[in-house]
């Protein structure tokens, strides 16, 4: 009986129940998707989201619905492969835990004092990040996600993309972990802390291979207090996630650079499908990475590398559509290539905007400007080869390509996004300072280097924690003080603050938002809302100076009347 039991609950077995699983449910979707109207399907929407149908019907129009229903026959395709291609799937997930079981012997190799140390550091980054998490009031971004994402169902967080902060797959990862035993702002930031843990532990193995345990441990440090990688792992976003996923790529395609194995192949592309589903901006490492591995093939001259590599791009690319096709189908293509967040520039804008972007981006990821930064590198790169002689240039190639790539690709793109998208950079600037700083320790006193080093990731932290954002706390006093006085009806004429009042009010069914745009009359507002005591304005109002009084809090971004 226990052999049975053992039998029925294979990974292959496993595998096969899954298929059917995904198979029935396509063919279900689909059956019932043709056997309703357009009316009927927006009308259960409206029902199951608690949306207007007004609203449904913007986002997903007649001409889309016809395309929809025929999205879940991929779900049916995905099903029947995976149950006909069970066996294969098996052996090469038996493979993969073969070969990571490997890796483990970078880590049983070192000392038992760098293993305590290194449980060590992982502990403060795993305290620090659960503190921010505590005590950090929520951004936007987390209550936009909030309110539109894990409130809802994994469905809503597959389909629906109004905008690029819809990070979908740490979406639905919010969307289970919101049913923790912890408070719903905890919730939803543990996934970001525990893959921020995760991205560390990765960052140490792949740090291992590169240089010795000391350096590493150093380094490991100084990543896990950099500002992004310790504000992204205890808030609600999915910057953390695409590092991890970066960091997973950059393993496996170091593996493959030495010898191709299917494994470390398959890899790469789970670490991609990571990445291009928490953000499409993951299309930026992606192609450095890809572009890297084929260039270095054509310069070998090992052509069946290339086209391996080709067909690994390929396999990717396919398989990202086949995890949009959700989204394609109820918010479009447009929604995720071309929506008002990255709509194309002038090249002449984006060349001109080049030096302004990377700067403050070398701010955000090192507290450094970029010329500073710039000549760090160029002096640790110069002492490397001193010592090391210009044979040892390969070592580091990669990390200088990945740091290189990314104004040419913005040139292409023509766009300029946010500094956060190159969050992943930290990555290859803590890597070139790894192997080009081995060097410098091995000509100095370690002990010497560590006492150096602990005031420098005290800076960090303390760092950090000035750097958070200020708004925030602004946002949940005034949230608070609303609250304190028992103003339940509110008229908001601010781009961000009705998030902020719709979340921290989320459980209070007595409050009333009457929102506007900016271009709206407040006196409109005030004739459909006569009672609202409280009028919040991205703004000033001086027409209002008669009936209302105006109440600042410090260093406020917004003006706030109050009826006299």
């Amino acid at each position: 009986m226990t052999n049975q039991l053992l039998k029925l609950f294979k990974f292959r077995n496993i595998l096969a129940f899954t298929g059917l699983v995904l198979a029935l449910s396509g063919l279900v979707f689909c059956t019932l998707l043709f056997s309703t109207t357009y009316p009927s399907f927006i009308d259960f929407l409206s029902r199951w989201m608690h949306k207007k149908p007004e609203q449904l019907q913007s986002v997903i129009s007649e001409s889309r619905f016809t395309f929809l229903r025929l999205a879940p026959l991929f779900l049916l395709l995905a099903g029947v492969l995976l149950f006909l291609f069970r066996g294969k799937i098996s052996q090469a997930a038996a493979n993969t835990r073969a070969v990571l079981r490997q890796e483990r012997s970078y880590f049983q190799s070192i000392s038992p004092q760098h293993k305590l140390i290194y449980r060590v550091i992982l502990g403060c980054f795993a305290i620090a990040a659960i503190c921010n998490a505590l005590f950090l009031p929520v951004t936007y971004d987390e209550a936009w996600t909030y309110l539109n994402f894990t409130s809802k169902n994994p469905l809503v967080s597959a389909t629906y993309y109004p905008a690029p902060n819809n990070h979908i797959l740490h979406s639905i990862l919010t969307n289970f972990t919101a049913y923790l035993p912890f408070g719903s702002l905890f919730n939803l930031r543990i996934s970001s802390i525990l893959i921020g843990i995760l991205s560390a532990a990765v960052f140490f193995r792949f740090l291992l291979k590169k240089t010795d345990a000391t350096t590493s441990l150093l380094v490991l440090c100084l990543y896990c207090f950099s500002y992004p990688v310790l504000y992204y792992s205890s808030v609600s976003r999915g910057y953390i996630l695409t590092v991890l996923a970066f960091l997973i790529c950059l393993y496996a395609l170091d593996e493959l650079r030495k010898t191709y194995r299917k494994t470390w192949n398959l890899v790469f592309i789970a670490g991609s499908l990571i990445g291009f589903y928490a953000m499409p901006s993951f299309l930026y490492p992606f192609l450095t990475l890809v572009s890297f591995y084929g260039f270095n093939a054509i310069r070998t001259k090992n052509f069946k590398d290339l086209f391996r590599m080709i067909r690994t791009t390929i396999t990717t690319t396919v398989l990202v559509c086949c995890l949009y096709v959700p989204v394609f189908a109820v918010s479009g293509i447009r929604a995720v290539t071309s929506n008002d967040f990255v709509k194309p520039l002038e090249r002449k804008i984006v060349f001109t905007g080049l030096f302004d972007h990377f700067n403050d981006t070398s701010r955000f990821l090192t507290y450094l400007p970029l010329v500073y930064l710039l000549v760090l590198l160029a002096i640790l790169g110069a002492f490397y080869l001193a010592l090391k002689q210009s044979k040892k240039l390969p070592a580091v190639s990669l990390y200088m390509y990945l740091l290189i790539l990314p104004p040419v690709l913005l040139l292409i793109h023509a766009v300029i996004p946010f500094p956060r998208t190159w969050t992943y950079l930290i990555v290859p600037i803590l890597l070139f300072f790894s192997v080009t700083g081995s060097a410098f320790l091995s000509k100095c006193s370690k002990p010497a280097f560590f006492l150096l080093l602990l005031p420098a990731c005290g800076f960090l932290f303390v760092k950090s924690e000035l750097k958070e954002e200020v708004q925030a706390f602004q946002n949940k006093e005034l949230c608070h003080y609303l609250d304190q006085n028992h103003y339940q009806r509110v008229i908001c004429r601010h781009p961000l603050m009705d998030t902020y009042l719709r979340f921290y009010n989320r459980e209070n069914p007595g409050f009333e938002l009457v929102y506007l745009q900016p271009n709206e009359a407040i006196s409109q507002a005030l004739s459909s809302a006569r009672d609202a005591k409280v009028i919040i304005s991205g703004t000033s109002l001086p027409e209002l100076s008669g009936k209302f009084l105006l109440k600042r809090f410090r260093k406020n971004n917004y003006w706030l009347y109050l009826r006299k």
